[in-house]
Parts: structure tokens; C-alpha cells; sequence
């Protein structure tokens, strides 16, 4: 296909266009003209090559209108917009749209294997941060990109409490006993036969709720957990994700 030409029709990647209404929703203080519009640009300026991303290109995959695949976005700390920490979390996101970043001297993206690396260019982008994406159909998904603090709503942590693989890993915390059976005394049963021992052993009249007490007092942390079913977990797990997703 031909060139683009100066004066033909292009467009950026629309999930570019999408990170860029995040950003700005997030970060309105970060805004223009509380920051200049070129640094939230897209096309490219003549201080760019004409291999740049910020070049209009075309793509088979992407229509017949040329496509930019590149934005910068401005580092306002003052403003509340740390570039660098979105960089950062973008870096950590691994979205398959991502081509490569570059923030503060450094350059990351699927063929640096999500590290960082050196980046030996001109400008060394301190001001600023560029995302590139793929030159795929990936590049126009409008998905959310995972940004900020608050990027995981209530479903996707439900979703996230049934994983068996999670359910896995909470069950092996330090205070949880996972392996075959239930060690001998850490029982629900052994639990309240102590309790009954132990109020059997008392002279005179019953206080049950400073027997309960004592013996609770007398349990570690581990023997408490394990006494407590499996079942029962994910009963709790499985309530919480409903009053979460309700």
C-alpha cells in the first residue's frame, strides 16, 4: 500500500484514544492548558522520523485510513499525573495492545520481556511517556487499561476468590494447615471435647463464658484455623463474592 501524504486522512488507534480519556478523567488538574497539548500528542512533528509510530501509517488489519500508534502523555506530578508511575503500571499490566514504552530513560514492552531496559535515544523522555502499541487489531480494543488504584471492580474480585488456584494459595497462608486429614487435637470435635474437659475439671459453679474464654486464650492461631472446615471457607468466600457483586 502507499505511503501516507501530508493532507490525507489519518486517525490514532482507538485504544490509544481510550488510554488518553482515562488519563484525563483521572488527572483533570493534568489537563491543557495546565499542560501544553502537544504533550498529550499523537502525530508526529518533524522532529520525528517517518518510521516513527506517531507517523501515519497503514495496516492492513487496522482499515484503509492511515493510523497513528503512538501517544505521549505529559509528567505533571504537581498536577497529580506521575507518568512515570503509569508507565509503570502499564509495564506491570502486560496488555497484549502494548508495543513498547518508553519513560525516564527506559524502554520496556513484549520484546524486553516486561523489564526495563536502557533507552538509548535522543530525548530520553523524563517529560514525558510514550506508548506504542501493536500494529494488529489488538490496537483498536477499547477495553479499560489497567490504570490507578481502584482498576479491579467487585465482579472481577469474585472472580478472583473462586479461582480454585486462589482458594489454593489462601489455604497454604502460614496460619492455615493444608495436607491430607486434620492433625490429631486441631479437629473441630478435639476443640470442644477440651472444652467440656475443662469444664468438667472446674469445682463449683460453671462460668461457661470464662471457660470458653481460657481455652480460646490457650489456642494458636493455627489450631483456631484449622478447626474451621474447609467447606465452611468457601461458604464464606462464596458470600462474600455475592454481597460484593449484589
Amino acid at each position: 500500500m502507499a505511503a501516507w501524504r501530508k493532507g490525507q486522512s489519518w486517525r490514532v488507534v482507538r485504544s490509544l484514544d481510550r488510554l488518553n480519556e482515562q488519563l484525563r478523567a483521572a488527572f483533570p488538574r493534568a489537563v491543557p492548558p495546565a499542560t501544553p497539548a502537544v504533550s498529550w500528542g499523537s502525530i508526529a512533528d518533524s522532529a520525528h522520523s517517518s518510521s516513527s509510530d506517531h507517523y501515519p501509517h497503514y495496516y492492513t488489519a487496522l482499515g484503509k485510513t492511515a493510523v497513528v500508534c503512538a501517544r505521549d502523555f505529559p509528567h505533571a506530578p504537581k498536577l497529580g499525573l506521575d507518568a512515570h508511575e503509569v508507565a509503570e503500571q502499564l509495564r506491570r499490566s502486560r496488555d497484549p495492545r502494548i508495543g513498547y514504552i518508553i519513560s525516564n530513560g527506559r524502554i520496556t514492552g513484549p520484546n524486553y520481556g516486561w523489564e526495563w531496559d536502557d533507552y538509548d535515544g535522543s530525548d530520553p523522555h523524563d517529560t514525558h511517556i510514550h506508548v506504542s502499541t501493536v500494529h494488529t487489531a489488538r490496537a483498536d480494543d477499547t477495553r479499560d487499561w489497567q490504570i490507578g488504584e481502584d482498576d479491579m471492580d467487585a465482579k472481577q474480585f469474585a472472580a478472583i476468590l473462586k479461582d480454585p488456584a486462589v482458594a489454593g494459595l489462601m489455604r497454604a497462608l502460614p496460619w492455615q494447615y493444608v495436607g491430607g486429614g486434620i492433625p490429631k487435637g486441631m479437629s473441630t470435635l478435639s476443640v470442644l471435647n477440651e472444652l467440656v474437659t475443662r469444664a468438667r475439671a472446674n469445682d463449683g459453679d460453671t462460668d461457661e463464658q470464662a471457660i470458653v474464654s481460657g481455652v480460646l486464650a490457650g489456642l494458636t492461631p493455627e489450631r483456631i484455623a484449622a478447626a474451621i472446615p474447609e467447606a465452611l471457607t468457601e461458604q464464606v468466600a462464596e458470600e462474600l463474592a455475592r454481597r460484593l457483586t449484589s
